[in-house]
């Protein structure tokens, strides 16, 4: 059982100092949620290692830690300063002075009252001291509760908001094939055998990422009248250049490429557009890979997308 309150008084010290990984951070957070007494062991964990620092008694690297990470936060910098107070206090009282001891002193306050010497003004100063540290404690505990609770709502509004992104794409996907299949409708209703060839058109498509659990692909069907296909791709701005689109058949052949491609920025969202000739993309599988150009010319891949062309 020691071994267990070692290591659990131990691992809320690594909490303490920002040492702890994130995983281990939220499991632990969710158990003070749950456990009032656990938060409790908490605080006490906390005044031990206030305590220490007060006496200079961290080693240096724990020090520099709790100096960079703990004193950050303004309610943990008015803690230490309260500490110090009253050991100050307690150094400043002869009747006050302890001996070695191992335990901290504001847990060894219980032996001052048994010390004959100790007269009625420095009972009352302790008084009022236990009074302050009781209501500073009671705040802090019920802060931490305060914020814990907020960090539970944080992550239950980013997974509402992650479903709707979710149930968005799929919307868009059944909207896109809703809209290939009533094209390809009015493309067999509008063609016959005694009626003149359509003039050349542009088709249009907006591409949609590959994702892993992605089950369907995106077919991109084309009338025997297309010319020209634009793609146009839609990601978060970015500090580029410039941009490169590179196609290449899944099954082998000419590689079309463009180093050229424009971009039209709006708030946060950047959306490219780019022109590939129809007799460039027969009827098979691509995977076209979008390219950043920094300032020194150099490309990075930003998204990739794979799509199906079609043609009758």
């Amino acid at each position: 059982m020691g071994t267990e309150t070692n290591s659990q008084a131990g691992l809320m010290r690594r909490y303490l100092l920002g040492l702890l990984p994130e995983p281990e951070q939220v499991v632990l957070e969710d158990r003070f949620f749950e456990d009032g007494e656990l938060l409790g062991e908490m605080r006490a964990v906390e005044q031990d290692l206030v305590d220490a620092y007060v006496r200079g008694q961290l080693a240096p690297d724990e020090r520099s830690v709790f100096e960079s990470h703990y004193l950050s936060m303004p309610r943990h910098a008015e803690r230490v300063a309260f500490t110090r107070d009253l050991l100050a206090l307690a150094n400043a009282e002869p009747s006050l002075k302890v001996t070695e001891s191992r335990e901290p002193f504001w847990r060894s306050w219980r032996s001052f009252i048994q010390i004959p010497q100790f007269g009625i003004s420095a009972a009352l100063a302790m008084f009022a001291i236990l009074l302050v540290s009781g209501l500073l404690l009671f705040r802090e505990r019920a802060r931490w509760r305060q914020e814990l609770a907020k960090s539970q709502a944080e992550q239950a509004a980013q997974k509402e908001k992650l479903s709707a992104l979710e149930q968005e794409i799929a919307k868009g996907r059944a909207d896109a094939a809703q809209l290939a299949a009533e094209l390809e409708r009015l493309r067999r209703q509008s063609t016959g055998p005694t009626e003149p060839a359509a003039p050349a058109a542009i088709y249009s498509f907006l591409l949609l990422t590959t994702t892993r659990n992605q089950v369907e692909q995106q077919t991109l069907r084309l009338a025997p009248n297309a010319a020209q296909v634009r793609l146009q791709m839609k990601i978060r701005a970015g500090a580029y250049k410039s941009y490169r689109v590179r196609i290449d058949p899944v099954d082998g052949g000419a590689i079309w490429e463009s180093a050229s491609v424009t971009a039209r920025s709006a708030g946060v969202t950047t959306t490219l557009s780019v022109l590939v000739p129809a007799r460039s993309l027969p009827s098979g599988d691509y995977n076209l890979e979008l390219s950043g150009i920094d300032a020194n010319g150099a490309a990075e891949s930003i998204e990739n997308y794979s799509f199906r062309v079609s043609k009758p």
